[in-house]
């Protein structure tokens, strides 16, 4: 299982979920501006929202891994493949199952979308 992160640009997005703050029913919250960036979104992301290459960041073993396979850190680069303001990263992992009949699947914004 790879896991990997991309640079998004998503100007509707960030507008909905960070500039939201600037006027809530009339009421200045920019303060919480600073937390709403530290939230994590489960969402799809579309592809022509990616705005950099991908960069695999660790690569788990799920037939020996343990818990401690999950604690990482990672050094990487993200290369801009278009203009755009990076409002985002996305991570997703990708996973193959080396059987007679390989399978794997992505839940990576240029692939099908899953159920994860």
């Amino acid at each position: 299982c790879n896991i990997s992160l991309a640079g998004i640009c998503d100007l509707e997005r960030y507008s909905k979920v960070i500039d939201f703050w600037d006027d809530v029913y009339g009421f200045s919250m920019k303060c919480m501006k600073a937390e709403a960036l530290k939230e994590a979104f489960v969402e799809t992301v579309p592809p022509e929202k990616v705005l950099t290459d991908s960069a695999v960041v660790t690569d788990i073993n799920l037939r020996t891994c343990n818990v401690n396979a999950c604690i990482f850190s990672s050094k990487f680069k993200l290369t801009a493949n278009k203009d755009g303001t990076l409002t985002a990263v996305a991570a997703y992992f990708d996973t193959f199952f080396d059987l007679e009949n390989s399978v794997e699947f992505s839940t990576g914004p240029h692939s099908t979308k899953t159920h994860w």
